[in-house]
């Protein structure tokens, strides 16, 4: 079985970031990529190319958005731990889809956005960790 992933590694420590965070970020990157495919666009932000003409007669569509039987994007899982997402995609068949228009990754942009999002929600959890803490200085040692 062919299995495509995209592993988000957040480099927080484990004390403030939780597999459920971790989880959070794989589902919005699901989300992406299937907004993405949805719309006709790869990876790299170019338009699928087009489906040959007796494809698209056969099927009754030309728009091209992966989604014959939908069996390949309904697919798409995220497993989680504190130290990250996989995002997977798991027919076989997918790693010829793949091959032919890229769908399984994230752009530049996206891949900015995420780790966005993984600087929020970590700020997010310092900060309510912090709430109330008070700052000080300890000095040890010495003669």
């Amino acid at each position: 079985m062919f299995k495509a992933s995209i592993k988000v590694i957040t480099g927080k420590p484990m004390t403030v970031w939780t597999a459920e965070d971790s989880k959070d970020i794989g589902t919005d990157i699901e989300t992406k990529i299937d907004k993405r495919v949805d719309a006709g666009v790869d990876v790299n932000g170019k338009a699928f190319k087009p489906y040959s003409a007796a494809y698209a007669k056969r099927k009754g569509k030309t728009q091209v958005n992966l989604t014959d039987t939908g069996a390949m994007m309904n697919s798409l899982g995220t497993t989680a731990d504190v130290d990250g997402a996989t995002i997977s995609v798991s027919p076989a068949y997918a790693k010829y889809v793949d091959a032919g228009r890229s769908f399984m990754g994230l752009s530049q942009a996206e891949v900015d956005e995420v780790m966005r999002e993984v600087e929020r929600l970590y700020d997010e959890h310092v900060a309510a960790a912090n709430k109330g803490a008070k700052a000080g200085v300890i000095i040890s040692g010495g003669k």
